[in-house]
């Protein structure tokens, strides 16, 4: 995976100020030379929530919540620190390099960019026709069949795409794109015989699909003429920047809903999702089609803690949830399932019975352990020791995808009440333990975490090194003990005095922070501007020589207890009282200035 440069991470922090950053999300007001909001994070009556344009970071002194600027987009978006930095330096224009094992990390760059503007291109292409062209008349009917009309149709950039052969070709041409960049964007495709380049997509309506932080990346094309074609839906096949199973569609506009709500309505199809957003359900994705990878739900759990499954009602939907199970219960996710009647989808639901109709039926969802019981029941199974039997065996696998072991307990007792087994049969049933999700990604913590505990010593010697280079090259210089010999809690301290910014350099100490995992950035960002003493250096080593006396005295007392051991032999007895006569001295030392 490629891994973006640390020049282009600092010049990406140097050209996005926070305030004004922050400023785009929520409403700030000054307060003296910082500004203060009301917490985007969590709720509370009096704004609690300080950014600070000088030391160009964030802190919530209700919650915690601090960092920089890519701290903030990380928290607020829900992104990974690589699709924060790339959504900066879109916002600030700032060319990404992005180095890999092998080299080439700049080439990579150049070649993302060109597909990704190809297809901003394709999508303004394709939305101008299904306004303008009159052969799409028939995409325009067909979409206000759909109750789509042209303030839908502009929000979500839909289109259509004209049923010739190489119109796209020929225009993506004329705009200066070279025919390699569109095969390898999966908008052309090459005929093996003759040669000749032609569009993917032809006679369809146009539905541009984004990644979570806002790229088209790729496109869905519905059938116009149910004749031309037996695939209703064609979509973009795999590309260096579209990896189906990855991708949630209508995330890029659901995600602060889904936080909100704490809740993901998962929908199979682009259109139900649009026909439930524009309905005032706002917390909606889309699998497109598909059951859940786990990539997918590894995405969703960023979002929102539970998800509610609205598949078809048919033996297709039924198997879409069975497959999509194992990867939403496996990320530790809350599942209910949504039983539509028969022959309905969300789309058709909404345009019956209207989005607040459809909010209420998802209200009433049913838990997963529940759902799949009562089609059990309904299977007419349990007639029996050995329907039991087996029902038990096929409720045992779900548990098995419970990681958490309250949860897996509470979900055995609701079962075993059910089919009148008891839980530890069921858990023996289950035999296979859950193992730890490898997907973790220690770098994205979650937001909200508690800043690190730090005494005074280790916060005064923090701020002492960010402001001023002499500290850090002293404490670079201690040897009893170093800095990085302090042990658990001072791991900060041993980051910010292995730097390398200058005091002045508010870019470079912001990418030194944003490279700090979430709870050393809520630390740094709640260390406030107090007063510090002229002689800065000379309070460093007081401080300095305070912790080496704490140390030692502590390692006094380790060796005292020692001499406590019985018969012990004269020669170790010696050696430990001159153990002691050595802290004595030294202790005696510290007295001394450093």
């Amino acid at each position: 995976m490629p891994r973006i440069a640390n020049e282009s991470i600092q010049r990406v922090v140097d050209a996005n100020d926070i305030v004004d950053v922050i400023g785009s999300y929520i409403p700030l007001k000054r307060a003296g030379s910082d500004f203060k909001a009301s917490c985007p994070f969590h709720k509370e009556r009096t704004p609690s929530f300080t950014i600070s344009p000088s030391r160009q970071v964030y802190h919530c002194f209700g919650c915690g919540a601090g960092g920089g600027v890519i701290r903030f987009v990380q928290d607020y978006e829900h992104l990974g620190f690589a699709d924060a930095v790339r959504k900066l330096a879109q916002r600030a224009g700032v060319h990404l390099l992005e180095e890999s094992g092998g080299g080439g990390g700049e080439q990579q760059d150049v070649e993302r960019g060109k597909l990704l503007e190809i297809h901003a291109e394709a999508a303004k292409w394709y939305h101008g026709l299904l306004f303008e062209d009159k052969r799409a008349k028939v995409a325009r009917d067909y979409l206000r069949k759909r109750g789509i009309d042209g303030a839908v149709a502009a929000r979500w950039t839909l289109g259509f795409a004209p049923p010739g052969g190489d119109e796209f070709f020929g225009f993506a041409k004329k705009g200066g794109f070279r025919e390699n960049d569109l095969l390898r964007s999966g908008l052309c495709g090459k005929a093996e015989e003759s040669g000749r380049v032609y569009d993917r997509f032809r006679g369809r309506v146009m539905i541009p699909i984004h990644n979570d932080y806002g790229e088209i990346v790729a496109f869905s094309g519905r059938i116009l003429d149910a004749a031309a074609s037996p695939a209703k839906y064609v979509n973009s096949p795999e590309t260096p920047i579209f990896t189906k199973g990855k991708i949630l569609f209508g995330l890029h506009k659901s995600k602060r809903a889904l936080a909100e709500k704490e809740c993901a309505i998962v929908c199979e199809g682009q259109f139900d999702l649009i026909a439930a957003y524009e309905a005032g359900v706002e917390n909606v994705i889309a699998s497109q089609g598909t059951a859940f990878t786990a990539q997918q739900a590894s995405l969703l759990r960023r979002f929102a803690p539970t998800a509610v499954l609205c598949f078809d009602a048919d033996a297709a939907g039924q198997k879409a949830v069975d497959r999509s199970l194992p990867h939403l219960l496996g990320q530790g996710l809350g599942v209910k399932v949504l039983a539509l009647p028969t022959g309905e989808d969300p789309d058709s639901l909404i345009r019956s019975e209207g989005g607040a109709r459809f909010a209420e039926r998802v209200a009433s969802a049913r838990e997963i352990i529940d759902y799949q019981l009562d089609r059990i029941e309904m299977s007419g199974v349990l007639t029996g020791a050995a329907g039991v039997s087996k029902a038990a065996h096929r409720m045992a696998e779900i548990l098995k995808m419970i990681p958490d072991a309250v949860h897996r307990d509470a979900a055995a007792g609701q079962i075993a009440v059910r089919l009148g087994v008891t839980s530890k049969q069921l858990h023996q049933l289950a035999t296979k333990s859950p193992g730890r999700r490898e997907d973790d990604d220690p770098s994205e913590e979650a937001p909200r975490q508690e800043a690190l505990q730090l005494g005074e010593s280790c916060i005064f010697l923090c701020r002492a090194s960010i402001r001023s280079t002499e500290v850090r090259e002293w404490l670079r210089s201690r040897t009893e003990p170093s800095v990085k010999d302090l042990g658990e809690g001072w791991e900060l301290l041993a980051k910010i005095v292995a730097s390398d910014f200058s005091p002045d350099d508010k870019a470079g100490f912001a990418t030194f922070l944003a490279q700090c995992p979430a709870r050393e950035q809520a630390a740094l960002a709640a260390m406030d501007e107090r007063f510090f003493p002229t002689d800065i250096l000379a309070a460093a080593k007081e401080f300095w020589g305070g912790l080496r006396k704490q140390r030692l005295i502590e390692f006094q007392e380790k060796v005292k207890t020692k001499l406590l051991q019985k018969n012990l032999p004269t020669e170790e007895i010696l050696k430990i009282q001159k153990q002691l006569l050595d802290i004595r001295q030294r202790l005696q030392e510290l007295a001394s200035p450093i």
